[in-house]
Order: C-alpha cells, then structure tokens, then sequence
C-alpha cells in the first residue's frame, strides 16, 4: 500500500508539470496581446503659419509713432532661424480700399531680436493690413558675415547726439553690415534709427578692436536703447 501510494503521487506529480509548462508558455502571448491593445499616441497638431507666429519669427512687441508728416509701424521680432526674409504690408481703410503700401528687407539671426520698420504717408489708425512675407534665402541677400561679430558696451547720448561704445568679437563683418537702434521712453518705442558699420565704426578692424558710433538724435525723447547688430 505504501508503493502504491507513493506511486499516486508520482502520477500526480508527473501530470501537474506539463500544466505549468504550458502556462509558462502562453505568458508571451498574454504580453503580445496587452502590448497590441495599447492606444496610439496621436501627432502633434501643427500651429498655422501667420505673420505674428512663424517659421521664421515671432512678433513681441510693436510701436508706432509719427514723424515729419509720415506714421511708422515697428515690428520687433525675435528670430528663429537665419536667413533674409521680406515682408509687404498693405494698407486698408475701413471700405476696404487700399490707402497704402510699406516693405522692409531684415537680416535674421536665430535667437536674435530685429524689427521690421512700415511708413506710411496716410492715416493708418484704423486701417486693416494684409501682409506678405518671402525668404530671400536663393539670393544674393543672404550673403553676410558672422553673425554676433559686434558688440554695444555702453551708451551716452549729450546734447544733439548719442555715442554708442561698440567692440568687434568675431572676424568677418561684412560691408553692408548694419546696426539698427529702437529708441525706448517708458518702455515704448518711440523712433529707429540704423546705419553700416563700414561708415559709423571704421575702426573695427579685427577681433578685440573698437570703436564709438555717433548718430544724431535731435528731438527723439528716449531714456533707453536697444541695439542691434545685423550681419
């Protein structure tokens, strides 16, 4: 009797391990089929392209003010790529009838700030814009120098004048290389103004030298700047 019952639960024994075998077996296919029923992560939906908002840049501020007869529109943008890009703004009264047209060609430089400047002749307060903008990047517009190659110190305007310290930190400035200014009174754009390095700081030569840039300020009320270097 005792043989035959430890012959019992040899059998037993014998016909539980195929049991857990096959179990071990169909675990994969339990995690194939949990793995498939995972719901899919669906794309990003893509932002629309707009003059405010673009692959190029985005707007952060604007001012306008009127000078000498004529109204001017700034657009400061902050840049996210390099390259040329064009802008025509279209002026429209209130009937839809078209009271004026502006373009302007900036330099961006990924990272950097820039501005767009519009004039226009007309009343423009309560005028609707249509604007167009191209990438001059096949042109012969995108030929520059470094970009970050000069560099404000500090400023002092006395008088009828401002002296902006400047320093060159990069070798190639290139011929047309600019400098524009936005002029700031309580934090309001209240004038521009830009000039070529070739002109206003001849004696940046190479990296490590400097030079001061005199421009001419009579009646712009400011209390701040904003240099920019555009390459």
């Amino acid at each position: 009797m005792e043989s035959k019952t430890e012959l019992s639960e040899t059998e037993t024994a014998t016909t539980e391990e195929p049991t857990e075998q096959a179990e071990q077996e169909t675990e994969p296919a339990t995690t194939t089929a949990q793995e498939t029923t995972e719901p899919e992560t669906e794309p990003p939906t893509e932002q629309p392209e707009t003059y405010e908002s673009n692959s190029y840049f985005d707007v952060i501020e604007r001012g306008s003010f009127d000078k000498y007869g004529t109204t001017y529109i700034i657009d400061k943008v902050t840049s996210k790529k390099t390259g040329s890009v064009s802008a025509t703004v279209i002026a429209k009264g209130p009937d839809g009838a078209v009271i004026g047209k502006s373009e302007d060609t900036i330099y961006l430089t990924e990272g950097n700030n820039n501005y767009f400047s519009y004039s226009f002749s007309s009343d423009v307060s309560n005028a609707t814009f249509d604007i167009t903008l191209k990438n001059n990047d096949d042109s012969w517009l995108d030929s520059h120098g470094d970009a970050n190659a000069v560099e404000m110190t500090s400023w002092n305007a006395v008088d009828n004048y401002i002296y902006i310290s400047v320093s060159q930190v990069k070798d190639n400035i290139d011929y047309f290389s600019q400098f524009k200014i936005l002029y700031y009174q309580a934090g309001q754009i209240v004038d521009t103004d830009y000039g070529f390095i070739s002109d206003s700081a001849e004696n940046l030569t190479g990296v490590g030298s400097t030079d001061v840039i005199e421009v001419w300020i009579y009646g712009i009320d400011f209390d701040n700047i904003e240099f920019i270097y555009e390459p």
